[in-house]
């Protein structure tokens, strides 16, 4: 991937999580962006793909924890 591919993958993946939530706490609006805006701002691809990662983990839990307590 490229940086750029890398930097939209990020947003995407923060992007997911921000929604799983706001999901999971019934919450509303936006939420802060200064993750996302640091590591967007690194042209560290490491850095850029260990926050997708991350976001993507933390993501699933969110998405698991919403599907226990929702039934």
């Amino acid at each position: 991937m490229t940086t750029e591919e890398l930097r939209e993958a990020a947003i995407k993946a923060y992007v997911e999580y921000g929604e799983a939530i706001k999901k999971a706490f019934n919450l509303k609006g936006d939420l802060l962006a200064a993750p996302l805006t640091d590591t967007l701002s690194s042209d560290d691809e490491e850095k850029i793909k260990e926050f997708i990662a991350c976001v993507r983990v933390e993501t699933a839990h969110l998405i698991e924890m919403i599907k226990r307590f929702s039934s």
